[in-house]
């Protein structure tokens, strides 16, 4: 039985390892797509459309109040570095009571965040 199953093993890594380079291949061997505009014979890209998801203000907030600046990382990756090193400094100094007024304002920081980020994506697509 050992046998059958190190086979079975070796077969589902080799089908991994395949699809793993069909994959590869398929992403990084596409074709260029040139439209031919009518009125003149100069070749034109297509129109691309990108497609980006909003952010959840609620979460982006729950996030900052429970784990700070960590948190933060899904609305403002700046704000996050900036509000860690605060807190680092504001930590040491006061022997961590100070991320009590702190660790509220990663939570505001956050949501602040993803509401203007939903904001701007908005005024994008108008």
């Amino acid at each position: 039985s050992e046998t059958g199953l190190w086979s079975y093993l070796q077969f589902i890594g080799f089908s991994r390892i395949l699809l793993q380079v069909i994959v590869f291949i398929l992403c990084f061997t596409g074709k260029e797509d040139v439209i031919m505009d009518q009125g003149q014979n100069t070749p034109q890209r297509p129109q691309a459309i990108i497609v980006k998801s909003t952010k959840n203000v609620a979460l982006a907030t729950g996030l900052a109040f429970f784990f700070g600046p960590i948190g933060m990382c899904y609305a403002t990756i700046k704000g996050a570095i900036i509000m860690f090193l605060v807190n680092f400094v504001v930590g040491g100094i006061t022997l961590g009571f100070g991320l009590f007024l702190t660790w509220p304002i990663c939570a505001v920081w956050a949501y602040l965040a993803a509401k203007k980020y939903n904001e701007r994506l908005l005024a994008e697509a108008l």
